[in-house]
């Protein structure tokens, strides 16, 4: 029975969540924008630490770092704008600034990838497939910066509702089947106990 609460529980939990997102886009895209802020900033270091491993590949090496110290950059000022700015000042803006940060690093991943094919080193990469949806959601971030925002806080938030319905519905058809099986458990005994 335990686990059929916590689906109802889990899903009036996602309702709210969802339910939350619905009516308040601009503090959900603040909060989804400082994470990318950190998200970029901890990536841009993590990526520096693992590059240097590519020293002896001095081009590669070169654009990777230029790449990282871009990265972090544009991380740097999203999140100070991300802590300055409204929800809705940050969606415009930010669209941009992401599309600008994944349209580098595809261009840098692309020439990375080949310079590493040419000498080698990488046989075998996502480095291109990785290049390649950079590539596509920056161009789709440049032609729909604040729209794009919103409209995905928008789908996230009816998922989230609609799979709490499901979630809830789905819970209390669990609690209905295991009452009706310790009904005719219980009759089963009787009958079984009257027999003797």
């Amino acid at each position: 029975m335990r686990a059929q609460w916590q689906w109802i529980i889990s899903g009036i939990l996602l309702s709210v969540i969802g339910i939350f997102i619905l009516t308040s886009p601009a503090a959900v895209i603040k909060v989804a924008v400082i994470g990318f802020g950190f998200y970029t900033v901890l990536d841009c270091i993590y990526s520096l630490v693992i590059s240097i491993s590519l020293r002896k590949y001095a081009l590669v090496f070169k654009i990777n770092t230029l790449r990282i110290l871009i990265g972090l950059a544009i991380g740097i000022l999203v999140l100070y704008f991300g802590f300055a700015a409204s929800g809705v000042q940050l969606s415009s803006w930010t669209g941009y600034a992401i599309a600008t940060y994944l349209f580098l690093s595809a261009l840098t991943q692309f020439i990375e990838a080949y310079l590493m094919e040419k000498s080698g080193y990488l046989q075998n990469s996502g480095a291109k497939s990785s290049a390649v949806i950079s590539l596509v959601l920056s161009l789709i971030m440049f032609i729909f910066p604040s729209i794009l925002g919103t409209a995905v806080i928008t789908v996230i938030g009816v998922c989230m509702v609609f799979f709490s319905i499901i979630m809830i519905v789905w819970g209390i058809k669990m609690l209905a089947f295991e009452k009706n099986i310790s009904a005719q458990s219980r009759e089963f005994e009787a009958e079984w106990e009257n027999r003797d």
